[in-house]
C-alpha cells in the first residue's frame, strides 16, 4: 500500500474517497472550479462536494460505501482523536474519509494486473 492516509494533504484524500461515489454518477471532477461537484438528475453539476468540510457529503459517502458497518472505521476515527482534534463532528468526517481511502487503496492493491 501507499503512504498512511495520514500523511495524505487534503486534496488527495478527496480524489481518492471520490472514486467509487465518481463510478456511481453521484460526482464528478469540475476541472474549472477544480473540485468535486455533485451531479444533478438531469446531468447538471450543483454544489461543491467535500466530505471533509460537509456534514452531509461524509454522510452521503458513508451510507454509499458502507462504512458505518467496518471495524476500520471505528479504528480511524480512534486514530483521529489521538491526533488531537478537537472538533467532533471534523473528526467524524476525517474518519470517514480516512477509512474510504483505504478500502480504495486495498480493493485496488487486491485488483489483478492484466497480462
Amino acid at each position: 500500500m501507499s503512504r498512511a492516509v495520514t500523511d495524505m494533504p487534503d486534496r488527495e484524500l478527496l480524489e481518492l474517497a471520490a472514486v467509487e461515489p465518481a463510478a456511481q454518477g453521484a460526482i464528478r471532477f469540475d476541472p474549472w472550479r477544480e473540485v468535486f461537484r455533485h451531479v444533478g438528475a438531469t446531468g447538471f453539476l450543483l454544489d461543491e462536494w467535500n466530505p471533509l468540510g460537509e456534514d452531509a457529503d461524509a454522510f452521503r459517502l458513508a451510507a454509499d460505501l458502507d462504512l458505518f458497518a467496518l471495524p476500520e472505521y471505528w479504528s480511524m476515527l480512534a486514530r483521529v482523536r489521538l491526533l488531537g482534534g478537537t472538533d467532533k463532528y471534523a473528526n467524524v468526517r476525517r474518519a470517514l474519509v480516512w477509512t474510504a481511502v483505504e478500502r480504495h487503496l486495498e480493493k485496488k492493491a487486491r485488483k489483478p494486473v492484466p497480462a
